[in-house]
């Protein structure tokens, strides 16, 4: 887009965006700092939908809601922590046992039974970005991925028969975006194609879906896997002419926005996604409340966020002393001292990327972060940090890379 502006509450082709997830414990304060300009839509889990007026809130502010349902969790074991009783409620949990998508197809009764109460858990609480369910799977192309591709029909088919999707006065209209959880390692160039192919069959149906959700699972930032990401993001939206919500990337959101991803969806708590998910840790009674609700701070300076231990403190203070920072949140050349201090000036640092992530043609963005690399791995190496890698290098060579090796769908 040429000119910034307050966007759409749903993601578009014509402008790229940042989906704004907000998690933990501070929903007010980042709802709050949200940047109309280059956001339109906000979300958060299911389970935090009903905990305080958040979700009101951003309907008030004219934002879409994204409200992540998780159906996941089903694969976990009926006693873990993440299939508690609050998700329990929602009445798509399959109760003393796990789900197995990668057995054997799902016949129509039972891929029914989980996307009716999928779908009616998100719009009782007033979602406006409706997503069918996704599950994970160690085959990217088997027999769990073409039942997710059947829940999503499945879904689209229920969603224009109830009219969920239908103007509602002056209320934000819903979307439906089918659901493509992958997992980073086991994309290739031959899945990448198989899945462009199978999701453009999908939304090309009458009364499809309207985009696609692609969470990427288990991404660890390296040049290969950023650029078979970007394949699969760019090719879908050339080929479905619809756009693609990417989540998962981690540090590299901003590249993937830069690069021509429609929307990327980022922000406490969804900044990756490990599956399966790891045990909650338990609590360490030794260590010290601070550290245990303390934020880790990003630097766009130096385009990093710093860790809790070793190093990473000591290398935050240097940080913002060389380098300083204008947010207003804080002192200019001292680290945020405080836990409000840190949530705001995260939110503000993640919003003054997005803006120029966004802003103007995809080319031209590109160029100026392959413009800003040098200095930024300047200032990294004086305060002992690598060099970034090679992916950033990629995301600033070029429009399209990710995305050279793309074909259209077969």
């Amino acid at each position: 887009m040429s000119e910034l502006a307050s966007l759409s509450p749903h993601p578009t082709l014509a402008s790229r965006s940042l989906l704004y997830w907000l998690g933990g414990r501070s929903r007010r304060r980042l709802l709050a700092a949200v940047d109309r300009e280059v956001v339109g839509t906000v979300g958060l889990r299911l389970v935090d939908a009903s905990r305080g007026p958040t979700v009101s809130k951003a309907r008030e502010r004219g934002l879409g809601v994204a409200l992540g349902g998780e159906a996941w969790r089903n694969q976990l074991e009926p006693d873990h922590p993440l299939r508690g009783d609050r998700w329990r409620s929602f009445g798509y949990d399959v109760g003393g046992r796990r789900r197995q998508p990668d057995r054997r197809a799902a016949t129509p009764e039972e891929r029914q039974d989980l996307i009716v109460p999928y779908l009616q858990a998100q719009v009782r609480a007033a979602g406006t970005l409706l997503t069918s369910p996704g599950h994970y799977s160690d085959d990217p192309v088997g027999t769990s991925r073409r039942n997710d591709l059947a829940m999503a029909a499945d879904c689209a088919d229920r969603a224009h028969r109830l009219g969920l999707r239908r103007p509602r006065g002056d209320q934000i209209p819903r979307v439906l975006y089918a659901t493509l959880l992958v997992d980073a390692r086991k994309l290739t160039p031959q899945v990448v194609r198989w899945l462009v192919g199978a999701y453009t069959e999908l939304l090309a149906t009458p009364n499809g879906p309207d985009g696609v959700w692609l969470d990427i699972a288990n991404f660890t930032p390296s040049g290969l896997r950023f650029a078979l990401v970007g394949d699969l993001v760019l090719a879908l939206q050339e080929n479905t002419a619809k756009p693609t919500v990417t989540a998962g990337l981690g540090p590299l959101w901003a590249a993937g926005l830069t690069n021509g991803m429609a929307a990327v969806c980022t922000g406490p708590e969804h900044s990756t996604l490990n599956l399966p998910p790891p045990m909650p840790d338990v609590p360490d009674e030794d260590e010290d409340d601070e550290i245990k609700r303390r934020t880790c701070v990003f630097h766009s300076q130096v385009m990093h966020t710093f860790g809790l231990s070793h190093s990473g403190p000591r290398r935050e203070r240097d940080s913002f002393r060389r380098y300083g920072c204008i947010c207003g949140h804080h002192e200019q050349f001292a680290a945020p001292s405080n836990e409000r201090e840190r949530v705001l000036h995260n939110t503000s640092e993640t919003m003054k990327t997005a803006r120029d992530a966004a802003a103007g043609a995809a080319e031209d963005a590109s160029s100026r972060l392959g413009e800003r690399l040098p200095h930024v791995d300047q200032r990294r190496t004086a305060i002992g940090l690598k060099r970034l890698g090679p992916a950033w290098r990629l995301a600033g060579a070029a429009v399209g890379r990710p995305g050279q090796a793309r074909g259209r769908a077969a």
